[in-house]
């Protein structure tokens, strides 16, 4: 959807008229408190996006009759599922594999050789979550896990 990047954030697919849209939301690098601004931007341009997609396409249709759908605000979009990835740093020439594994019915890990647009491959690791919370709730818990901002490599006493 175009306008939706900003810098490292982008929405890269959107499924505006189905009866529960959704989105695909990436972050190019580790999230940290301070992109929570950014993230916020990028959302509201989102919801911006989807409730003018929809009225278009209502005014658009021959029924004069239809009822405009509503899009809620923002933040009380559900996360349905989280990718957390990490990319090994060099290349990877052995043979393509790919290992997936469930910790709980909520969390799965893949290890897998991803192909890079340069043709290179490498290895990559991710975490799959099921989240099932509003956006706002969510992105609360994951930043601060332990009911404080936690920043990796400090103490957690």
């Amino acid at each position: 959807m175009t306008g939706n990047e900003i810098e490292d954030i982008e929405i890269r697919k959107v499924q505006a008229l189905t009866v529960e849209p959704s989105l695909v939301l990436v972050l190019a690098k580790q999230f940290d408190a301070m992109d929570i601004f950014r993230l916020s931007e990028v959302l509201t341009r989102t919801e911006t996006n989807l409730a003018n997609t929809i009225e278009r396409n209502v005014h658009g249709s021959s029924s004069s009759t239809c009822a405009v759908a509503q899009i809620p605000p923002y933040r009380t979009w559900i996360v349905k599922m989280w990718h957390f990835g990490v990319d090994t740093r060099t290349s990877y020439d052995k043979r393509e594999f790919q290992v997936t594994f469930e910790e709980s019915m909520l969390d799965l890990y893949r290890i897998y050789t991803k192909r890079m647009e340069d043709g290179r491959n490498i290895v990559r690791v991710e975490h799959q979550e099921n989240s099932n919370e509003p956006i706002a709730e969510a992105i609360v818990k994951k930043l601060f896990p332990e009911g404080r901002l936690v920043v990796a490599g400090e103490d957690s006493e």
